[in-house]
């Protein structure tokens, strides 16, 4: 029963040492995206958080062979040409997610 209360007790604090480490970096991160997000269109990021909040898995696609990679739906030449311009947003027509080039 001792030994397994030590080893209990070994794990506890392992964890905590892990969680502490995780919960660092996760303040790294957040310093991070918000020094990010100071160089960015503030258009852009309003429209971004929108999807965001509705799209929580992630508000951006990819675009692969013309397929939209969040929906799976052919997007259209015109639509292609412009992400290719690449001067401005452009969303999918089908499920309205920011859409960018893979590379």
């Amino acid at each position: 029963m001792k030994q397994s209360d030590a080893e209990l007790k070994r794990v506890k604090a392992e964890v905590a040492a892990q969680r502490e480490q995780y919960d660092r970096r996760i303040g790294q991160l957040e310093v991070e995206r918000q020094q990010l997000r100071g160089g960015i269109n503030p258009d852009v990021l309003n429209t971004y958080d929108r999807l965001a909040a509705s799209h929580p898995e992630n508000a951006l696609a990819e675009v692969r062979n013309r397929i939209c990679q969040g929906c799976f739906t052919r997007i259209t030449k015109q639509t292609e040409n412009l992400l290719m311009r690449d001067t401005k947003l452009v969303r999918c027509h089908s499920c309205g997610r920011i859409l960018i080039l893979a590379d």
